[in-house]
C-alpha cells in the first residue's frame, strides 16, 4: 500500500503450508540468529493495519494441499491490523478457532483520512510479541498444533529503510514464522506478499500509475505473475522483501517440502469503494490496485482451501489479491484459475462507486420434498403449439428450421416450431445479463436459423424416481440468468417483466426442505476462437449435473445441512443425494450407449466451502458417493478426470472418441447452463462461454426437451 503513518506492518492475507527443516541446518540460520535482537516491533500489523494472529480450524483432517478441508490451526500474524482483523473474522465465520499475535503496542498502517492508530485492535491479539526478537524455538511453541499460519505481520511502508526497519521485521521476521512453522508441523502458510513486488517502473512513486510506462507494457491488466524483472520489478525495498519471502516460501515448500505455501501478492484493501480517493492524487493508484473486504476474505479463503496437489503448484503458489477494477495493473486469469476464486467486486463488476456488500455465506439443505403449489409455472413463450401433448414427441433429425420465422417440425407428433420466436425468447433473456456475462450471440444465431433443431428432441432432464415431475419442470425452466455465489448479475425487474419470476425456482428451497435434484442431457456443438471465420466446432455430449451447493450461507443447501458431523443422519442424507447425482450421469451414459465418462468435481471447488470448513469435507463427500456409483456399473465404461474445455474437443487423438463419450459439467440449482459464461472463470463458464447448451438446456428455448426418471438405490 501507499503511503502509510509510522505504523510497522502492513495486513496482508495467505498463508500456505510447509514441512518442515531443522534449526542450524536451514541456509542462512547462522545470519538469522547473528541478526536477532536486531529488530523492533517484527510483530507490526501488515497491509492497512496488519498484525499478528492465529487461527484453529475444525475440518476434515486431509490435506490442504489435496484441495481438502481447512482443519485444525490456523496462526494469524497481525492480527491486530485491518487485514488481520478481516483474516480472524472469516476464519471463526468458518469455524476455525484463531489464536492472534501482534506487538503488544500494534503499529498500523492506514492512509488518506484514515490513521493507523484508529484501524489497530489490540484486542484481536491473543499472544503479544515481536517476530523479529523471537527465536523459532519459542515460536513453534506458539504454531504447536496449528495446521495453518497466516503471515500478515510486516513494516508495510515502501519508505521504510532496509537494515533498520526491514531487514527485521519483513525478513528476518518472516523467516522466524517459516522456521517456527516447519518446526511445529504446519500444514500449509499464506504468506501476505504485496502489490510493491512489481511497481518498478510503471507505478510513479506515490504520485500514482505511470501511465506511458503502462501503455508500453499493454495498458491495464498486463502486468503479469511470470514478468521478468526487467519489465515488472519492485519498487522499494518493501517490495523487495516481500520477494524475498515469495523465495523463502520456495525453498521450504517445494525444495525442502516442508510445509505448503502460498503468497498472495495483496493490493490496496482499507477502503469501502474504488471511488473514495477519487479527486486526489491516488485516484489511479487506488483504482489500480482496490481490493475490496469480500474479496480480501474470498482470496484467503482459497488459499487455504485451494489444491496443491500437482505440477504446476506443486505445494507452492503465488497469485495476484486485487478487486476486478477497470485499471487495475495486473492481469488476474491465473491467479483466479489457480486459487478457484473470482473477485466480486470493482468498477469493472458493479461499475463506478462499487462499495463492497458484506461476505454471504450460505448453506443449503435438502430435506422432504416440497409441494409444487405456488412454485408458479407459466406456459412456455408461443413459439410452439402442441395438440394435446404435454410432452411433445422429437422433431425428426433431418428437420432442421427454415428460419425466417416459418414454423417447422413434425405435424406427426403434434408439434410445430417457430425459430424466429424462439430466438426472441434467448435474444429477450440474453439482454437481462449483466453485461460481459451471457451466453454467446452465436448461439441465438444458430437457434433462429434452425441449426439447433436436430439436437433440441436429443435433450434429456433426469430426475429421481418418486420426485414431483411438475417441480422438475418448474426448476428446469424457471432458471435465473447468472448466480454467483448467491450474488445476482441480472437486471431481476427485466427478468420479471419477460418471464414473471425474478429469482429461480429453486428460492422455494428452505432449510427444512430442498426442491428435487435434477440433471440436463445434450448434445451441443463447442467452439475454439468464437464465432469468427477461423472458429473451429466440433459436437460434444455433456451432463450437466448440479452438486449440493455450499458456497454461501444463503444457500438453502447450507441452511440445511451445515454444520454436519462424519456418520450423523445429514451426512448419511447429503451422501444419498449425491449418489442420486452421480446416478444420473452414468445411467444417462447407458442410456445413450456411450462408452467413456469424463469426470468433473461436480460440488467441490467453491461450491464445497462451508462443507470443507464446516462439515467432513467434499473429498470425503465424494470418495463415499461416487465409488459405490462405479460399483452399480462396474466395467460398462472407461473413466477419467475431465481435461480442459474447450481445448479437449479439438485435440488430433481425441476426434475419433467424441462421439462415444460423455463429459460431465458442474452446474448450479439456480441459474442457466453457463451460469456467468465470460464472466465466470468456474468450469460451467467455459463450458457456457463455447457451447450452445444455455439454450439446448432451457425449456423456453427447447420445447422438445424429454424428461426421464432414475431409480434410486
Amino acid at each position: 500500500c501507499p503511503l502509510a503513518d509510522r505504523t510497522r506492518a502492513f495486513s496482508r492475507p495467505l498463508p500456505c503450508a510447509m514441512k518442515r527443516m531443522n534449526g542450524d541446518d536451514v541456509p542462512g540460520a547462522r545470519f538469522a540468529k547473528a541478526l536477532r535482537g536486531g529488530g523492533d516491533a517484527a510483530a507490526a500489523s501488515g497491509s492497512p493495519a496488519g498484525s499478528l494472529s492465529t487461527a484453529f480450524s475444525r475440518g476434515s483432517s486431509s490435506s490442504a494441499g489435496n484441495g481438502g478441508a481447512v482443519k485444525g490451526c490456523v496462526a494469524v500474524t497481525g492480527a491486530a491490523g485491518f487485514l488481520g482483523q478481516l483474516a480472524r473474522a472469516e476464519c471463526e465465520e468458518m469455524g476455525l478457532r484463531v489464536r492472534g499475535f501482534d506487538l503488544p503496542r500494534p503499529r498500523c498502517q492506514g492512509g488518506p483520512g484514515l490513521h493507523g492508530s484508529k484501524v489497530a485492535a489490540p484486542s484481536k491479539a491473543d499472544v503479544q510479541i515481536d517476530l523479529a526478537k523471537t527465536d523459532p524455538e519459542v515460536l513453534a511453541g506458539h504454531f504447536k498444533g496449528c495446521d495453518y499460519v497466516i503471515h500478515l505481520a510486516a513494516d508495510g511502508r515502501p519508505s521504510a529503510k532496509f537494515a533498520e526497519e526491514v531487514l527485521p521485521n519483513n525478513i528476518l521476521a518472516t523467516y522466524n514464522v517459516l522456521e517456527a512453522a516447519k518446526r511445529a508441523g504446519v500444514r500449509r502458510v499464506i504468506f501476505a506478499s504485496s502489490n510493491h513486488t512489481q511497481h518498478g517502473e510503471t507505478m510513479g512513486g506515490s504520485s500514482g500509475v505511470d501511465h506511458g510506462r503502462l501503455g508500453q507494457l499493454g495498458g491495464p491488466g498486463s502486468v503479469k505473475l511470470g514478468d521478468p524483472m526487467w519489465r515488472t520489478g519492485p519498487d522499494s525495498f518493501y517490495g523487495v522483501s516481500k520477494l524475498t519471502g515469495e523465495a523463502l516460501g520456495y525453498l521450504y515448500a517445494r525444495v525442502q517440502s516442508d510445509f505448503e505455501f502460498v503468497a498472495l501478492r495483496i493490493g490496496w484493501c482499507l477502503y469501502d469503494s474504488v471511488d473514495h480517493l477519487k479527486g486526489s492524487n491516488l485516484d489511479d493508484y487506488h483504482r489500480a490496485m482496490w481490493l475490496s473486504r469480500r474479496d480480501f476474505k474470498g482470496f484467503l479463503r482459497h488459499a487455504m482451501s485451494c489444491d496443491l496437489s500437482g505440477e504446476p503448484h506443486r505445494k507452492y503458489l503465488v497469485a495476484y489479491a486485487v478487486s476486478r477494477n477497470r485499471g487495475r495493473l495486473f492481469d488476474l486469469k491465473e491467479s483466479t484459475r489457480s486459487l478457484g476464486y473470482e473477485p466480486l467486486d470493482g468498477d469493472e463488476v458493479n461499475g463506478s462507486s462499487a462499495a463492497a456488500a458484506p461476505a454471504a455465506a450460505a448453506v443449503v439443505g435438502a430435506a422432504p420434498r416440497p409441494a409444487a403449489a405456488g412454485l408458479g409455472l407459466r406456459k412456455p413463450v408461443s413459439a410452439i403449439s402442441i395438440d394435446d401433448d404435454d410432452d411433445p414427441a422429437p422433431v425428426p433429425a433431418g428437420a432442421s428450421g427454415s428460419g425466417g420465422g416459418a414454423a417447422s417440425g413434425s405435424r406427426a407428433t403434434g408439434v410445430a416450431v417457430n425459430w424466429e420466436a424462439l430466438a426472441g425468447v434467448a435474444r429477450t433473456m440474453r439482454g437481462i445479463y449483466k453485461q460481459g456475462y451471457a451466453f454467446p450471440e452465436w448461439c441465438e444465431q444458430m437457434l433462429r436459423s434452425g441449426e439447433l433443431a436436430p439436437l433440441l428432441p436429443e435433450v434429456v432432464c433426469y430426475y429421481r424416481e418418486g420426485d414431483s415431475l411438475e417441480e422438475v419442470k418448474v426448476l428446469a425452466e424457471q432458471r435465473e440468468p447468472c448466480n454467483i455465489m448467491m450474488r445476482r448479475f441480472y437486471d431481476k425487474e427485466r427478468l420479471g417483466n419477460a418471464f414473471g419470476y425474478k429469482v429461480g425456482a429453486y428460492a422455494k428451497s428452505t432449510k427444512d426442505a430442498l426442491l428435487p435434484n435434477i440433471a440436463i442431457f445434450c448434445r451441443t456443438p463447442i467452439r475454439q476462437g468464437g464465432a469468427g471465420p477461423g472458429a473451429k466446432t466440433e459436437f460434444v455430449n455433456v451432463i450437466n449435473v448440479i452438486g449440493y451447493a455450499f458456497d454461501s450461507p444463503d444457500q438453502p443447501d447450507y441452511q440445511y445441512f451445515l454444520p454436519m458431523e462424519l456418520g450423523t443422519p445429514k451426512w448419511r442424507e447429503l451422501v444419498s443425494r449425491f449418489k442420486v447425482m452421480w446416478r444420473f450421469v452414468f445411467e444417462c451414459a447407458r442410456r445413450r450407449g456411450l462408452k467413456r465418462i469424463y469426470i468433473a468435481d461436480v460440488g467441490g471447488g467453491a461450491f464445497s466451502d462451508g462443507l470443507n470448513f464446516r462439515g467432513p469435507g467434499y473429498a470425503k463427500l465424494k470418495e463415499a458417493s461416487l465409488a459405490p456409483v462405479r460399483e452399480e456399473y462396474k466395467d460398462e465404461f472407461e473413466v477419467e478426470q475431465l481435461p480442459r474445455i474447450p481445448d479437449f474437443a479439438f485435440l488430433p487423438q481425441h476426434k475419433g472418441i467424441l462421439g462415444e463419450s460423455l463429459l460431465v459439467n458442474a452446474w448450479d440449482p439456480w441459474s442457466l447452463v453457463g451460469n456467468g459464461n465470460f464472466g465466470d472463470n468456474s468450469l460451467d463458464g467455459f463450458f457456457g462461454r463455447c457451447t450452445a447448451m444455455g439454450l439446448l438446456c432451457w425449456p423456453r428455448t427447447n420445447p422438445l426437451m424429454k424428461w426421464e426418471s432414475v431409480k434410486d438405490d
